[in-house]
């Protein structure tokens, strides 16, 4: 059997199993290999690796990442145009990604690392193995992924990892720039204008050059937009 042949056999045994949870496959190119559902308003996705590896085919769980849609579209509608980026880039971005990791979780950082010291890595030699590894994945999914990615879409702990300038926080979401943007944002639409200039003010300090006359250009955008719209508080995110 060749090597395609059983990676498709394997994305549509996985398929199957996560479409109980919600969880469709990615139709964006690029994104083939994640899974993605709508909780609330807020897009969680599976970051699924699947691909040979010498005569076998290799399966991991990658990472998991959430969309706040509210905030991904209020950054969007006050960027400056770009040539290279059209709607599918924007519709394919994250607000938060979580890693797995081969290190612990940080007593500060209690999801950094939440995968557990192991790689959620599978080697498949057969079709006859499809259903136990696709089942393993499923309870990883269940037991690990499923926390995690109600702890990211909480939109107050996200405006918390928003917020930070550290390392901690670009490991979440970077960079700098693009942190600072969603934050202001997520700040006007769960607090209002003057919490989202507050934060602004914050980021400002803490970014230089060009990435601060970035910020500063959009969130001006933003409080026009709000202004002309009477707009000063967002509802739920």
């Amino acid at each position: 059997m060749s090597k395609a042949t059983l990676e498709r056999a394997f994305r549509r045994e996985l398929d199957s199993r996560l479409k109980p949870l919600g969880f469709d496959r990615s139709r964006v190119p690029w994104l083939c290999g994640d899974y993605s559902r709508i909780v609330a308003g807020v897009q969680q996705i599976l970051g699924v690796r699947i691909e040979p590896y010498l005569d076998d085919l290799e399966a991991e769980l990658v990472n998991v990442s959430v969309r706040l849609n509210d905030v991904e579209d209020l950054v969007a509608k006050f960027e400056e145009p770009h040539p290279l980026i059209g709607p599918d880039d924007i519709a394919a971005r994250s607000t938060l990604t979580a890693q797995f990791s081969s290190n612990k979780p940080g007593a500060t950082d209690p999801l950094r690392g939440w995968g557990g010291e192991s790689r959620k890595l599978w080697l498949i030699h057969s079709i006859g193995e499809m259903p136990s590894v696709a089942s393993e994945i499923v309870a990883c999914v269940s037991n690990e992924c499923e926390p995690t990615l109600a702890a990211l879409s909480n939109a107050e702990r996200a405006l918390v990892l928003l917020s930070g300038d550290d390392e901690q926080a670009r490991s979440y979401s970077g960079p700098d720039t693009a942190r600072a943007k969603r934050s202001i944002a997520l700040a006007f639409l769960l607090h209002g204008e003057a919490a989202a200039r507050e934060m602004m003010k914050m980021k400002l300090a803490r970014l230089k050059g060009e990435g601060r006359a970035e910020v500063e250009t959009w969130a001006d955008r933003l409080f026009r937009g709000a202004g002309q719209s009477g707009a000063t508080r967002g509802g739920p995110v």
